[in-house]
């Protein structure tokens, strides 16, 4: 029922030798009013993001197999408390040009109008590339 949200982002990533830097920014807004109303069966904050911004931030390296990088993200609402935090330590190690093993860490923190929650995790995988 939204036909008016607008938004813009942008990104720089520069490299040097086998180091990168990057980060990017992303903004959401409404451009004039709602069509229409939202349905009565969506949570009170069903969008709470609609209107926000979001950024992040990483640096990272290659050495031979193993790519390592370190990056942290943030995003906020403008109308609403809600707000993300994300620091991430991810790696991979290709052992060959068909295996890759891929593993990360974070810790986050989640903000809302309904609680407040934080923890850690661990995501690895395995990838194949043909």
């Amino acid at each position: 029922y939204h036909g008016n949200d607008k938004e813009f982002s942008y990104s720089l990533r520069i490299n040097k030798g086998n180091w990168h830097i990057g980060g990017g920014y992303r903004k959401t807004y409404i451009d004039g009013e709602d069509k229409s109303t939202p349905p009565k069966d969506l949570l009170i904050d069903f969008d709470g993001y609609r209107e926000g911004s979001a950024w992040n931030i990483g640096l990272g390296f290659e050495f031979g197999p193993l790519q390592s990088s370190l990056s942290y993200f943030e995003s906020f609402s403008d109308n609403t408390d809600n707000q993300n935090k994300i620091v991430a330590f991810s790696n991979q190690y290709q052992f060959n040009k068909h295996i890759d093993i891929y593993i990360a860490t974070a810790y986050t923190e989640y903000d809302n109008i309904y609680e407040d929650k934080s923890g850690y995790t661990i995501v690895s995988g395995i990838g194949v590339n043909f």
